[in-house]
């Protein structure tokens, strides 16, 4: 095993519920620049390998929701996962690269705020005062996002 896949499977198993959904969205987002440079370069079968891992990705991220737990947040996570998966296999059939970099940005939004959701964990601050850190996921707050992963 080389030091880059060791350093990344410690940090995988020593990573809490909101690193290891990070970690997801930042393999789903290098999936899609990988695919769009296959895609530049017209190669079709790495470009495939590419965009079926990123579905992988989706399937795993989509699967781990906890409805029963995570309310509208889970609700809402599970209406963007499916509109994405729906965009990349468009993209994917249409060979459409800037398709492909709608849903980075996209993706790359909501990933942001897991991003802050872990930083206000580990943060001094209160989270009282933080505020509600994905309110475009759901009006139910804080607690709302953070119970609707089950790891």
């Amino acid at each position: 095993m080389n030091a880059g896949k060791l350093y990344k499977e410690i940090d995988v198993h020593s990573s809490g519920p909101v690193g290891l959904v990070l970690t997801m969205y930042d393999m789903l987002i290098a999936d899609l620049h990988r695919a769009i440079g296959a895609l530049s370069s017209g190669d079709i079968e790495r470009r495939s390998v590419e965009i079926k891992h990123a579905l992988d990705v989706l399937h795993h991220l989509q699967g781990s929701l906890d409805f029963k737990n995570g309310g509208e947040a889970a609700n809402n996570l599970d209406t963007l996962y499916a509109i994405v998966r729906a965009k990349v296999l468009q993209a994917h059939m249409q060979s459409s690269a800037a398709l492909m970099q709608a849903q980075i940005e996209l993706i790359s939004g909501v990933r942001d705020a897991w991003r802050d959701l872990e930083r206000r964990e580990f943060s001094s601050v209160p989270r009282e005062a933080a505020g509600a850190p994905v309110a475009l996921l759901s009006g139910g707050g804080e607690a709302a996002c953070e119970s609707n992963w089950r790891v």
